[in-house]
């Protein structure tokens, strides 16, 4: 390979990468989103109940069955509860409002989307895109950036607010894996940063780094993630091999277009 050719190459992958991930981080953004908001709307109609504790058992099988029914896999009884756990963990996080958005508005109707007099298909589906963007880039804002759902269903389990809140602020901000994510939580790095003089943090800082090496290399582990190919609604059990995950995920979002 040329010289010249080295770079080119360099800065296709690049170019490729970059929008691979934003793609992805799209795909996590609406994941998570979705499943706040399926845990708002579960708890609302909880709330409709007398019997509490027995009328929620039914409202969570309820959700389950239709959920499962309509989009397959990804909507079990136990899934369904976590997405209730997740809205009211994280209840502060603004998602509605943005999600109420006129472009995912309940009271939306096909008519709404066609086009008006004068109107071309092109146009319409302009404004479509935009106002998709612009939800998108609302999200973008108000949730952490660089977290799954996966980072989220392991910060859920932690009792602690503050605590919770350092891990999720810190996995944003230094890009961890879920793995590393986990093994912090494990080895209760939060604490023992609390408790190490200021003076002696840098060292805990390097260790925790050094031990979670190995499960910052794979960049693209994102692109082969089964929990992105069941919101997705992937029904092929071939496409979960990491060989073939990220290349069917592809095509199903191209196949939307």
């Amino acid at each position: 390979m040329l010289p010249d050719e080295v770079e080119f190459v360099s800065d296709l992958k690049a170019i490729v990468y970059t929008a691979k991930a934003k793609a992805y981080q799209a795909v996590d953004l609406y994941n998570v989103a979705g499943n706040w908001l399926v845990g708002r709307r579960i708890v609302e109609q909880e709330q409709h109940g007398k019997a509490r504790a027995q009328y929620g058992k039914h409202v969570i099988e309820v959700a389950s069955l239709a959920l499962t029914g309509e989009f397959g896999k990804g909507y079990s009884k136990t899934q369904i509860i976590n997405f209730r756990k997740f809205y009211l963990t994280f209840k502060y996080l603004p998602i509605h409002q943005t999600m109420s958005d006129e472009l995912w508005s309940k009271h939306q109707t096909l008519s709404d989307l066609l086009p008006t007099k004068g109107q071309t298909p092109s146009v319409l589906s302009e404004s479509v895109i935009q106002r998709t963007s612009s939800a998108e880039l609302e999200l973008a804002q108000i949730l952490p950036a660089n977290l799954s759902w996966s980072h989220y269903e392991r910060l859920m389990r932690i009792a602690d607010e503050d605590e919770r809140d350092w891990y999720m602020r810190e996995a944003a901000l230094e890009g961890w894996s879920v793995r590393t994510l986990d093994r912090n939580i494990g080895s209760q790095y939060y604490y023992r940063l609390l408790q190490t003089p200021e003076s002696k943090k840098g060292e805990v800082i390097d260790e925790m780094k050094k031990l979670t090496a190995d499960y910052q290399k794979d960049r693209h582990k994102f692109m082969r993630n089964p929990v992105v190919a069941e919101f997705l609604g992937f029904s092929t059990e071939s496409a979960y091999s990491k060989t073939n995950l990220e290349t069917a995920i592809i095509d199903h979002l191209q196949s939307k277009r």
